[in-house]
């Protein structure tokens, strides 16, 4: 599976869909880049012809970031999501 931009995962879902995984809260992924980020993600589930579908969204924080908060809410989240990736499965 690989990973979308915006456009590609609008694309392959819809606007609204990509907008409601937007708007969902973050959570870490546990997995460990290896490149200064902490990644974090948010799902929604959706239903289509061929079935029921997962729009998940990966959002990379520089660790220096994540850091510098004791509490998530002070990320400037807006800035890391427009630079979010998307997987459709």
């Amino acid at each position: 599976m690989s990973n979308l931009n915006r456009e590609e995962a609008i694309k392959a879902t819809s606007l609204d869909l990509v907008k409601k995984v937007e708007s969902e809260n973050v959570d870490f992924t546990n997995r460990v880049t290896g490149n200064g980020n902490t990644e974090f993600s948010a799902s929604v589930t959706f239903q289509d012809e061929d079935g029921q579908g997962t729009l998940t969204m990966l959002v990379l924080v520089p660790d220096e970031v994540v850091n510098a908060h004791d509490e998530l809410d002070g990320i400037d989240w807006d800035k890391y999501i427009a630079e979010a990736e998307y997987q459709v499965y």
